[in-house]
């Protein structure tokens, strides 16, 4: 007989690299979304982006429990440019043994720097 651990160990993320504001702003959201805090995990979603969000706490949680699953853990910021109220990131994550480059498009909202737009491509190496 054997025994299986499903029990999900607690994530924690680490972002190094750049650490001008957009780049903190990214931080902080993945962190609130590896946390699961759905409050906190909004305040970095821009206003257009949150109309599409589940009205349902429920089907947001799973939608947020699913994005946890897909993130890397392990990120570097390897360059950020800032033009006017958009930046866009340029990433190099892994998790465990999986490796994907990244690129994220910010936006200035209300003072606020806010995730736009994010996709991540894996199995390439960043140049």
């Amino acid at each position: 007989s054997f025994s299986v651990n499903i029990k999900k160990e607690p994530l924690t993320l680490t972002i190094t690299g750049k650490s001008d504001p957009p780049s903190q702003a990214y931080a902080a959201y993945g962190k609130a979304l590896l946390a699961g805090n759905v409050d906190e995990f909004k305040k970095f979603i821009p206003s257009e982006n949150l109309e599409s969000l589940p009205k349902d706490d429920n089907e947001l949680v799973l939608g947020l429990e699913f994005a946890q699953d897909m993130m890397m853990t392990d990120i570097e910021i390897l360059n950020s440019t800032i033009s006017g109220n958009k930046a866009v990131l340029i990433m190099k994550g892994s998790r465990g043994l999986s490796t994907a480059n990244g690129t994220v498009t910010m936006i200035l909202e209300n003072g606020a720097w806010k995730v736009s737009e994010e996709s991540w491509e894996t199995g390439t190496s960043q140049k």
